[in-house]
């Protein structure tokens, strides 16, 4: 479990940064936000990720069973998130359909975590800013956005993402209910591989972009509500969603 302090410290622009303090999992990084993941696993890609990874936000799957996870972190608010925690192996039994080799879930923050804004520059046009609201006590609202706008160290690789939540929490019918909503936009120029023996030592060709038509375009918005009544002899637990995502993108590789 990385806690919420763990998330502020790493200041992460990309997942991996996150993630490479816990062991046994490996974030690979790509162009922009993307991404390949592995949890004690190899690192896996295109049809053969398919429900190797069960990506969940505050216990509520992200996608379908079965779906190829791969590139799926960059759509979590990671950067605002009150913890995260991985469960490293296949859990299956637990989870569910897609946790064939680990599960990753994150919490987003709920009412009365701190109040918070901030202002971000880096080298190649980076401009972040982030901000976070959240109401006193148990019973209230909590809300929070990031912005990234990132130029991209190679030509024609910048994105820009946008990220936000909302969450309300209130009585219900002797129970508790939460209410939550949570979205992303990424527009992307995508850099494309650079082949040939130590060609990362060419100072030019390192920084260029062989395929400057390459980008990627995903959204995505999730909707989840969480209903709790407790009981003398059970508890009752009620947890629907709506969720939906559409991604264009122009295939910058071949498989193998």
């Amino acid at each position: 479990t990385l806690g919420e302090e763990a998330v502020r410290q790493s200041q992460h622009v990309h997942a991996q940064e996150l993630f490479v303090q816990v062991p046994g999992v490996w974030v690979v990084r790509g162009s922009g936000q993307e991404s390949l993941p592995a949890i004690r696993s190899p690192v896996l890609t295109g049809p053969g990720s398919c429900g190797a990874f069960l990506i969940l936000e505050n216990g509520i799957p992200t996608r379908p069973s079965g779906f190829c996870n791969v590139n799926q972190l960059f759509e979590l608010p990671t950067e605002l998130a009150a913890g995260v925690e991985v469960i490293r192996g296949p859990g299956n039994a637990l989870y569910g359909s897609n946790a064939l080799h680990g599960t990753i879930n994150v919490l987003l923050p709920d009412a009365g975590a701190p109040t918070q804004a901030a202002v971000e520059f880096g080298p190649h046009d980076f401009l972040r800013v982030s901000g976070q609201y959240a109401s006193a006590g148990s019973k209230g609202t909590a809300a929070g956005l990031v912005h990234a706008d990132d130029g991209g160290f190679r030509d024609d690789s910048g994105y820009r993402q946008t990220k936000a939540y909302a969450s309300q929490s209130l009585d219900l019918a002797t129970g508790s209910l939460k209410v939550s909503l949570a979205a992303s936009d990424l527009d992307q120029q995508t850099a494309g591989y650079i082949p040939g023996f130590d060609a990362y030592k060419d100072p030019e060709l390192r920084r260029a972009n062989l395929n400057p038509e390459a980008y990627r375009k995903a959204r995505s918005q999730r909707l989840t509500a969480h209903w709790q009544r407790p009981g003398e002899r059970f508890d009752l637990d009620v947890r629907p969603f709506l969720r939906h995502s559409d991604m264009e993108f122009l295939q910058h590789f071949l498989p193998g």
